[in-house]
């Protein structure tokens, strides 16, 4: 419905907000996310898995927040006031120091727990050594690539010093699913 005051139906007044069928409306993006992966089985395979989707949620946040905090938006210019950067210093310290720094743990378990494999095709997976069955993404990645790829669009080279960390954006922006979702044609 297209009459709809969603942030008045929102529990703290704002958006993003889930509505179901028969459900009380669910925010914020956590509680989405985790409701979403529950009803459509991509909030991990067992309590590992869902332990690192968790964690990759977490840090999708914190990178969120520094970016909104660090970059101009359409709504708001740098240095306009808090809680936007006050300086274009603080924005080019956010790219220069804290997202490299933040990119490299995140190459870092990139390496550890095969970030991205779930995107592969069979044939891909078999090509770099995977063996096992084909595990299912997780809500964690998901997001966490969402939040990689508007950094990608504010700093096209921002994954450039993390070659995994880049492996796992390229391995889910070439997939089917992903390119469907952004084209617009997904339900």
């Amino acid at each position: 419905a297209t009459n709809v005051d969603y942030k008045a139906k929102a529990p703290f007044g704002q958006l993003p907000l889930l509505l179901l069928e028969g459900a009380q409306p669910i925010a914020p993006t956590t509680a989405i996310l985790n409701v979403l992966g529950r009803l459509c089985g991509l909030a991990g395979d067992d309590d590992r898995t869902f332990a690192l989707s968790q964690m990759l949620i977490g840090e999708a946040e914190d990178l969120y927040a520094g970016l909104q905090r660090f970059n101009p938006t359409v709504y708001q210019a740098l240095g306009s006031g808090f809680p936007k950067a006050d300086t274009r210093a603080q924005y080019d310290a956010f790219w220069a120091r804290d997202v490299p720094k933040q990119m490299v743990f995140l190459q870092n378990f990139c390496l550890s727990d095969n970030l991205g494999i779930a995107f592969l095709n069979a044939e891909e997976r078999k090509a770099v050594g995977w063996t096992g069955p084909a595990p299912t993404p997780t809500v964690g990645e998901l997001y966490l690539w969402s939040i990689l790829h508007q950094m990608v669009l504010v700093q096209p080279t921002c994954l450039d010093a993390t070659h995994d960390l880049k492996n796992f954006y390229s391995i889910v922006l070439k997939s089917a699913s992903t390119a469907r979702v952004l084209s617009g044609e997904s339900p």
